[in-house]
């Protein structure tokens, strides 16, 4: 029943016409999207920044930053997944760095030694 069902649904909408190709196995690691991860939590970062750029009075910091926790629907929210996101942007941004330097490291020493 299932094979059936899905061969009508190839021929109505043309799949077999369509480039599929098997996902490569390296693409399955977590290691492969740090870089990814990083700016995505950067961009993040940024937007919610912004958002509490909106409310936020420099001259009076900790009662704007009251306000925004209080007054602004969904500020805590906003605020502290700000806050964390920056977290997990450095956090990140450090195993990716040392992830790098220690591959690197260990194909230099293949190449010195094999």
């Amino acid at each position: 029943m299932r094979s059936k069902l899905s061969d009508w649904f190839k021929e109505r909408l043309g799949l077999d016409d369509l480039p599929f190709f098997k996902t490569p196995d390296y693409m399955y690691k977590v290691d492969y999207w740090l870089g990814a991860l990083v700016a995505s939590a950067f961009i993040y970062t940024v937007i919610t920044g912004l958002i509490l750029l909106l409310y936020y009075n420099a001259q009076a910091g900790y009662n704007s930053t009251e306000f925004v926790i209080n007054s602004v629907p969904y500020g805590s929210v906003v605020l502290y997944s700000h806050l964390y996101g920056a977290y997990a942007m450095i956090i990140l941004a450090y195993v990716h760095m040392f992830r790098i330097i220690l591959l690197e490291r260990i194909r230099s020493l293949e190449n010195c030694y094999g």
